[in-house]
């Protein structure tokens, strides 16, 4: 009997010593879902910006180059993130630092958003890290800490050996870039004010002793070289605005500028748009024309082309907005008049008709109007809208935006690189995710940026949200699942 008393009392201390050995476990996991954290994030003293992030607790790291060089990511895995830790203010080349919580909330990513291409230098200290931007393309660590790093690619595999001008009569002037073999077909874009045109050459690094040319002649003033991870990008300062048309022979590429004369030539004359096919040869197809009526009492003529290289002129004349398409054929339902005058925007009638070896559709608006031509892909759109003034009011510019004006040339380019340019042009800090992807085609004409912008987020179902200077671009379900996570978030703690 006794016995059996003992064998039961062992029975129920095992019992006991099992269950707190459980809890002790479950604890102990959860404590440890974290290995480490981070605390703050400040700047230190000295002449070359130095970033410390305090962490508590050993954890290794990686690093990502994105966009170039122009972000660079310092990612802890393991980590959770402080809720003290907040976004810091640039310095120097480096226009701010911005810490989060990976999608997968189980690691802290911190990116340093650059004027200029740069790499990290780590060096792992005894609560931290001491984190350097430095000019280049790779990454460098420093310590005993283990850490990884994803190097960006190297110098690209072309390179710019010459720069040279002369002049032509009509006091126009001949760029001529040498390179080391056959340069890549260059994206394009030009600003109004101040008047100049870049274009971004891929995988191309620069082999001159001199990054910067003074010219003087004609309309042009100067020639920079700027060189990137992956790219070099070419900006060409003009006096004003002027009509330029580029060629590549061999391992040259040619960049003719008009006389700076011919532009007041030009502002006498109809207004034209010319949206200018690269392709000689072959011959493409209008093949569907759609109406719609926008929100604003505004007309949107929307027009899929067989090929997105089809060249299009757009002139204003006699009160019609007139679009040639060239070396294009329609079929025979499409030659017609469309009498849209029932839904109440500025345009009456589109009329639409085979001439010769091109296709000319006639728009015929009534009242005060203005008019936007943009393309993305094989799809052509012109948006004409009415202009309402108020006595005492300012005029808006086209269609509500207020941005710089600019225009782009980008022939399947990436998303990411089209919205890293729009960076560049605004100086603003953009904050691009992961999932951002794909490719676009994408033709504008004197268009204010952030119409630009508007653009490139609707053709690839993106969003954007803006906070001072920093904004923040994600595919459209990301943003409205970040925001959804976020009330509820915010009702939970009302709730309490």
């Amino acid at each position: 009997m006794n016995a059996k008393k003992i064998l039961s009392t062992i029975r129920n201390r095992l019992n006991i010593a099992v269950f707190l050995s459980t809890v002790l476990l479950v604890l102990t996991g959860i404590s440890s879902a974290y290995a480490a954290e981070v605390k703050s994030l400040s700047w230190k003293g000295g002449d070359t910006p130095t970033l410390y992030v305090k962490v508590k607790g050993d954890v290794k790291y990686e690093t990502l180059s994105l966009e170039d060089g122009f972000r660079l990511r310092l990612i802890l895995p393991n980590t959770k993130l402080g809720k003290k830790v907040r976004e810091l203010e640039g310095k120097d080349y480096i226009k701010g630092v911005f810490p989060y919580l990976a999608e997968n909330g189980t690691a802290v990513n911190v990116d340093l958003l650059m004027t200029k291409a740069g790499r990290l230098q780590i060096k792992k200290v005894r609560k931290g890290f001491h984190i350097v931007a430095l000019s280049g393309a790779e990454t460098t660590t420093s310590g005993t800490d283990g850490g990884r790093t994803r190097r960006a690619a190297r110098a690209g595999q072309n390179v710019i050996k010459e720069v040279s001008y002369s002049k032509l009569p009509g006091d126009r002037i001949q760029l001529t870039i040498r390179m080391a073999k056959r340069p890549a077909k260059p994206n394009t874009f030009t600003i109004t004010n101040p008047a100049r045109i870049a274009m971004d050459f891929p995988k191309t690094r620069v082999g001159l002793n001199r990054k910067s040319m003074r010219v003087g002649e004609g309309a042009l003033l100067t020639v920079s070289t700027i060189e990137a991870a992956d790219r070099t990008r070419v900006v060409l300062s003009l006096i004003d605005s002027v009509a330029y048309k580029t060629s590549i022979h061999d391992n040259v590429i040619d960049i003719t500028l008009d006389s700076p004369s011919s532009v007041t030539g030009r502002a006498a004359r109809k207004r034209q748009t010319r949206f200018t096919s690269k392709r000689k040869g072959g011959r493409y197809q209008l093949q569907d024309i759609d109406f719609r009526r926008g929100p604003a009492g505004d007309a949107k003529i929307v027009m899929k082309l067989s090929d997105p290289e089809v060249g299009i002129n757009i002139t204003e004349q006699a009160g019609e907005i007139i679009l040639d398409f060239l070396n294009t054929t329609v079929r025979g339902k499409l030659q017609r008049r469309l009498d849209v005058v029932d839904f109440a925007t500025p345009v009456q009638t589109i009329d639409t008709f085979q001439e010769g070896k091109r296709v000319r559709m006639i728009i015929t608006p009534k009242g005060k109007y203005e008019h936007i031509a943009y393309q993305t892909g094989n799809i052509f759109t012109v948006n004409v809208r009415p202009i309402i003034e108020k006595e005492g009011e300012k005029k808006k510019d086209e269609f509500g935006y207020s941005g710089d004006k600019l225009s782009l040339n980008f022939q399947n380019i990436s998303a990411r690189a089209a919205l890293q340019v729009l960076a560049d042009f605004t100086g603003l800090n953009f904050v691009i995710s992961d999932t951002v992807r794909g490719n676009l085609t994408l033709r504008l004409k004197d268009v204010p940026w952030d119409q630009a912008l508007d653009l490139i987020l609707d053709v690839k179902n993106l969003a954007m949200r803006r906070k001072g200077n920093v904004v923040t671009i994600a595919p459209a379900i990301e943003v409205a699942r970040k925001e959804k996570a976020a009330n509820a978030a915010s009702k939970s703690i009302l709730e309490l």
